[in-house]
């Protein structure tokens, strides 16, 4: 007992030392995830893109995190979600503050790149924005996006999108043209596509499927070199950005959409297939998009949103548009 009395009270004299949360040594990728994804896949595709950069860099000093973003209303919100971000209605809503509380509780490094995937990249950009405004510094922060449905890369970063996605290029794109808003960035390779990725309407998307499958050198190649331009601070800090906060209103969101994720399984279960709930289904988003078009310069001004995409009156069939698969 002396003994142990006798230890605690030489460690008490000893000068203490306080380690830094986030530090300047080592990087972090987070990867964004499209919609139509659940948790189970997005991780598949994240420890993929980790297994795949591990064995072509022999890098062990960058870590991986997931920003996962969540499927809503069986996909109708997410098809919602795409729909306006592509109007440029967003911002810090819901699912950007649970992607930025996710990442800052695993973040423990200054040098940060996010990696988004098709949706995720509407996301990307717009944590960018988020995190070079609450603590991390432009030049140690980048961005690389896949198969992107938007305009621009935030912080001028680089991006690979396959003139064969047929998501990007034959739904998006061409709906964006008809619909009068900004189209995604022009496509920058082919991807040759298999016989069952040809037949697919949707085919071409997939980051594990198509682009890791074939691309995965280049892919790896330009993050590494993303990576390389990244620099860190000044100085160890406790906090590697500071989160956004919940506040009660926020919070009511949050609860409001579990509570419909969990209805509209139920009713999806019950009901899929169905071809009342599908006209419903189709009908909801003629309504949704036809709303948007006409209201975007309102809603945009209400929400006070950064500009992400272009103007209104869409084309695209909504049977086309609930058939994209993690868009």
């Amino acid at each position: 007992m002396k003994r142990i009395v006798f230890l605690l009270l030489t460690l008490s004299l000893l000068p203490s030392f306080v380690f830094a949360d986030c530090s300047n040594n080592g990087y972090t990728v987070v990867y964004v995830n499209g919609i139509f994804t659940t948790e189970a896949s997005a991780r598949a595709d994240e420890q993929l893109l980790k297994d795949i950069f591990y064995i072509k860099t022999k890098r062990s000093d960058v870590d991986f995190v997931l920003g996962y973003n969540p499927s809503h209303l069986d996909g109708l919100g997410d098809v919602a979600k795409a729909v306006l971000q592509a109007y440029g209605v967003a911002g810090l809503d819901t699912d950007l503050i649970s992607i930025l509380q996710q990442v800052h509780s695993e973040l423990s490094t200054r040098k940060v790149l996010l990696v988004g995937h098709s949706q995720g990249t509407f996301y990307t950009n717009a944590a960018y924005d988020y995190l070079v405004n609450n603590g991390v510094p432009r030049e140690s922060i980048g961005i690389y996006n896949i198969a992107t449905p938007a305009d621009y890369v935030a912080g001028s970063g680089n991006y690979v999108t396959s003139s064969t996605d047929k998501v990007i290029n034959a739904v998006v794109r061409d709906w964006a043209t008809n619909a009068n808003a900004k189209k995604p960035l022009p496509a920058n390779i082919t991807i040759s596509l298999s016989a069952e990725e040809q037949a697919d309407k949707n085919g071409g998307h997939s980051l594990s499927g198509v682009y890791l499958a074939n691309e995965a050198e280049r892919i790896v190649g330009d993050m590494n070199l993303a990576l390389s331009n990244l620099s860190g601070a000044s100085a160890d800090a406790d906090e590697c950005f500071t989160k956004p906060k919940e506040d009660i209103a926020q919070k009511m969101r949050a609860v409001g959409i579990a509570g419909l994720d969990g209805a509209t399984k139920v009713v999806a279960i019950t009901y899929r297939g169905a071809k009342n709930t599908v006209k419903l289904a189709i009908n909801y988003i003629n309504e949704f998009i036809d709303f948007v078009s006409k209201n975007r310069n309102l809603l945009v001004a209400g929400l006070n949103a950064p500009q992400i995409s272009g103007n209104n009156s869409p084309s695209q069939t909504p049977s086309d548009i609930i058939d994209v698969q993690r868009l």
